[in-house]
This record gives C-alpha cells, sequence and structure tokens, in this order.
C-alpha cells in the first residue's frame, strides 16, 4: 500500500504524461490538478478534452486522442511498476477501447502505444518538470502549464 503522498505523486506524473503528450502533438492544455479523490486514490488532473468518442473526428484527431489517454497508463508503469496505479490506467484504457471501437483510430493500437512510449522517453524532462510544479501548487491554468512547458 502506498501513502498519500506516493498516491498524490504518481497522480501528478499520470496526468503530467497526458498533458506533455497532448502538448507535444499540437493541444493546449486548459487546466490540470491533483485533488484528494472520494477514496483512497487522488482524482486525476484535468487536460484539454478533444471532443466526445463517438463524435466524428478530423483524420488523425483519433489517434492524437488515443495517444494522450494512453500516456498515463504508460506513466503509470514508469513511476509505479508494482501496478498499484492500475484502476487510474484502467479508466484510460476504457475510454481508449471505446474511442477503437468508432473505427475512427487510423494506426494499430501496439503502433500508437510505442510512439507513445517513445515520446514519454523523449519528453521525460518535460513530464518531471511538470509533474513536480503541480506537486507543489496543486493546480495550474493554461498560461502557467504552458509556462512549465517551454521552459528550458
Amino acid at each position: 500500500m502506498h501513502t498519500e503522498a506516493e498516491r498524490r505523486k504518481f497522480t501528478a506524473y499520470h496526468e503530467a504524461g497526458h498533458a506533455v503528450v497532448a502538448w507535444t502533438l499540437g493541444h493546449s492544455i486548459k487546466r490540470m490538478t491533483v485533488i484528494p479523490g472520494k477514496d483512497e486514490h487522488f482524482a486525476y488532473a484535468g487536460y484539454t478534452q478533444h471532443g466526445p468518442v463517438g463524435a466524428v473526428l478530423p483524420q488523425h484527431v483519433a489517434d492524437t486522442e488515443f495517444c494522450v489517454l494512453m500516456a498515463g497508463a504508460i506513466v503509470d508503469r514508469i513511476t509505479c511498476p508494482d501496478g498499484a496505479r492500475d484502476d487510474a490506467s484502467g479508466r484510460d484504457l476504457e475510454i481508449a477501447d471505446a474511442l477503437l471501437a468508432t473505427g475512427q483510430v487510423t494506426l494499430s493500437p501496439r503502433t500508437l502505444w510505442n510512439q507513445t512510449e517513445d515520446l514519454i522517453h523523449e519528453q521525460w524532462e518535460r513530464i518531471d518538470r511538470l509533474a513536480m510544479v503541480l506537486l507543489q501548487v496543486g493546480e495550474l491554468d493554461a498560461e502557467n502549464v504552458a509556462s512549465v512547458l517551454e521552459a528550458r
């Protein structure tokens, strides 16, 4: 069992993964938060939604959304290899499965997973920086997220 501080840190990294992948793939981030959840786990940060699952999306936008969804699960495997974050990843994977069911994802899930995994490793410094700032302040608006992501 992980401590509250550890769960909060895992959540910050999970959400930073979503945000950095979304940002790297050309989407803006509206807001991020790490707040106590209703149970022993922390709620997840907000990031820009790209349209509801089932809506007709422009070509490749569904692929991008799939990558953003996978980012949290991939980061969880890096930061919490004992699998204790499977519940958070599971919610993202359910949404990704629903997106796949629409037939709008153009590349194979394995290809998109691998591309996202590579992107996360390439952008780990940004993920780490964003997670640390999010842990310090608890909430970031669009301007603050952009400032952290654009910092060198």
